[in-house]
This record gives C-alpha cells, sequence and structure tokens, in this order.
C-alpha cells in the first residue's frame, strides 16, 4: 500500500520522442503514479515536427487524459540542445499556476524507479531555502557531479512552477560565447549566475568533463584543486546545492552522513579505487570524476581536506577567497580567472576545452563575465 502525501504532484514531460516504445512505458508510470493518486495532471511539452511524425502517439496520449502543448524548435542550437530544452520547459509551464508542484521529466533516459511517495514528503517537509537562494522552496534533484560547479543531472526534478520558471532563462550571450558549460550546468546555473561572480568568471575558463582520458581528466582536478579559484568557486556551488536544494529522490538518499576514514582527501576521489570504496559516491570511468546522490556527501566534501591546500578545507579557503575577492580592486576576479586559465594552458597545453585568452600587446586588457575584451 503506497504512503499518502501531503500534495500530490504534476507530470511536465519535455522533449522530443527518441524510441516510442521507452516513451510509452515511461507514460504507463506516470498513469499508474496518476490512478494512485500521486500525480494531478500530466502535461506533454512536445514539438510541431514530433507532433506531425507521431500523431497515432498523441491521439493515445490525449485519450489518456494527457494535456499536450506543441512548440516550434528554435532555430539557435547550443551544445546539449539545452535552449531547446528550456523552450521546451517554458512553454509547459504555461499551463501551470505558480504555486503548483512539477515533476518535470523528459522522454527518455529517466530512471522512474524511486518511492514517489516519499520524495513527495520529504519536498513539503523540507527546510526553506538558505539565505540568498533564488528559490522560494527548495528544487530535488536525483544527482550532483560535485566536482563540476552547478552540474545536476537533468532529468527529473521536482520544484514549484516559479522556482522551475527560474530554470527556464537564458543569458544568451553569456551561456552561448562566454563559457565553457554543459547543458546541465546552462540550466541550473542560470537563477544564481548574476549573483555569482566568481563561478561566472571560473565558467569562462572551465576545462569542463575531460571525456575517454581519465588520466588527464585526474592530473588537470588535482592541479585546479590546489589554485584557490577553483575551490572558491567549488565551494560556492556546493553551499548553493545545500541552501537551494534537496539531493536524492529516494529513502537511502535521506541517510545521516556517511562514514569515511580520516585519511581521505579530495584528491582521492579522482581515483577510482578510492572512489568506488567510499560510501554515497558513485565512480564516472569515463569522465574520472564522481556522481552522489546524497546531501550527506555534499557536507562530506566541504569538510575534507585538500592535500594541494596544506589540508585545509573548502569551508576555510571558499569564504577567504571570496572575503578578499570583494575587498579587491575592480577587474580583481578577472585577474584570477586569467591566471587560473593561464597556469591550466601553461601546464595542460593539449587540454581540450581551452578558451582564446587576451594577449598583452601594449592595449589595455580586461576580462569581464568571462568575455575577452579589449579596451585601448
Amino acid at each position: 500500500m503506497l504512503a499518502p502525501v501531503s500534495r500530490p504532484a504534476n507530470i511536465l514531460v519535455c522533449g522530443k520522442i527518441r524510441e516510442q516504445g521507452e516513451f510509452q512505458r515511461e507514460i504507463d508510470r506516470y498513469l499508474q503514479w496518476r490512478a494512485a493518486g500521486l500525480v494531478e495532471r500530466i502535461v506533454f511539452s512536445s514539438w510541431v515536427e514530433d507532433f506531425h511524425a507521431h500523431r497515432a502517439v498523441f491521439d493515445a496520449l490525449e485519450r489518456n487524459g494527457v494535456e499536450i502543448v506543441i512548440s516550434e524548435q528554435p532555430r539557435l542550437k547550443i551544445v546539449g540542445h539545452a535552449f531547446h530544452q528550456l523552450k521546451s520547459i517554458d512553454a509547459g509551464l504555461t499551463l501551470f499556476g505558480a504555486d503548483d508542484l512539477i515533476l518535470r521529466t523528459r522522454t527518455d533516459k529517466v530512471f522512474t524507479g524511486f518511492d514517489l511517495a516519499f520524495t513527495l514528503n520529504r519536498f513539503a517537509s523540507a527546510p526553506p531555502p538558505g539565505e540568498g537562494s533564488p528559490f522560494s522552496k527548495r528544487l530535488t534533484i536525483q544527482v550532483s557531479v560535485p566536482f563540476q560547479p552547478y552540474f545536476f543531472n537533468d532529468m527529473v526534478f521536482l520544484g514549484l512552477k516559479r522556482d522551475i520558471a527560474k530554470l527556464a532563462s537564458f543569458d544568451l550571450w553569456f551561456d552561448l560565447r562566454g563559457t565553457i558549460m554543459n547543458p546541465e550546468q546552462i540550466i541550473h546555473f542560470g537563477p544564481f549566475s548574476r549573483m555569482r561572480p566568481v563561478v561566472r568568471d571560473f565558467f569562462g575558463v572551465n576545462p569542463g568533463l575531460i571525456y575517454s582520458d581519465p588520466a588527464l581528466s585526474r592530473e588537470v582536478y588535482a592541479f585546479a584543486l590546489g589554485r584557490e579559484f577553483y575551490c572558491a568557486a567549488l565551494y560556492t556551488s556546493l553551499k548553493d546545492t545545500l541552501d537551494s536544494y534537496l539531493v536524492g529522490f529516494d529513502r537511502a538518499c535521506a541517510d545521516p552522513l556517511y562514514y569515511w576514514p580520516q585519511s581521505v582527501a579530495m584528491t582521492d576521489l579522482l581515483d577510482p579505487e578510492t572512489a568506488t570504496s567510499l560510501s554515497g559516491v558513485d565512480y564516472h570511468d569515463l569522465a574520472a570524476t564522481i556522481h552522489t546522490r546524497s546531501e550527506s556527501v555534499i557536507k562530506k566534501l566541504l569538510q575534507t581536506p585538500i592535500r594541494e591546500q596544506g589540508g585545509a578545507t573548502l569551508l576555510e579557503i571558499g569564504p577567504a577567497f571570496l572575503a578578499r575577492a570583494q575587498a579587491g580592486e575592480s577587474g580583481w576576479l578577472s585577474d584570477a580567472a586569467l591566471d587560473f586559465a593561464r597556469d591550466l594552458y601553461e601546464r595542460f597545453p593539449n587540454l581540450p576545452h581551452r578558451r582564446r585568452l587576451p594577449q598583452k600587446d601594449g592595449l589595455k586588457t580586461f576580462y569581464h563575465a568571462g568575455h575577452p575584451m579589449i579596451a585601448s
């Protein structure tokens, strides 16, 4: 018997139908949730092309009481079709009120084998967001990739319409030309972008996920952990995660703090043998990075010593760096971003993700919001 819920959710499915059988299985799951009283409305935000290509599927959805929003696909195509995702979310949200509770999903690769009743009750009883959060109530996410600032799995997340709408924003110049970001970061950093100048600068020179070369990835992030600039961006991201989100959709994600040996340092988490031996983390072999479904791990990372920083923690390095940056002269943060990038590119000349940096050629050069600019 399903546990009662304090408030049912609404489902918003976004995107293109890629594999019809998988899509139908997901819709069947949502219909089961609706029949059980866990879900009220189901909305599918799709594209005109899909409507014509899969007319029988759309007719069946309507017979099952699924509401449909159809939009033209945007012409702008960027990494991971992030702009398409944001437009699809924004279109679907038009059918909801500001305080409606929405479980946003997509048409494929969605994990729905979680305890939705538990997730909804956890959301309802969550403490309010921390001071400075852009959200009125916390969003629930499935997975965090903590070494990548603001990188949360974008397959499924839960929140109020008024808060999810803040994700459906797009800073065209910054997102398109001034950064090295994954689509997940574009979506989730959006509400924080104007509030977090250090992270904006970091995304301008972000080494990003380095696929298919685990050794290089480990070297790059061990190097980055030795730089206060990266540590400050990482601290800011992890703190915002704890202040604005609930991490994990199932009971195991709400466990108390996991025990890790005191000898474990941040760099050890880049090593697959060490990472896979620790509770609460999964290791991604291809990109040599960790994933977590637990806030306990996020808290632990803030307190884990960093050998490259003499054993200091993010809780010590981050606030100290930010205090100096706020008290410094105009452009100090920009210098920090440039210094980080130049050191990084000198150490790793074949890094896959590189920005063209301004050169000191007799003109006055400066860096603003992740963009190289030159002034006479």
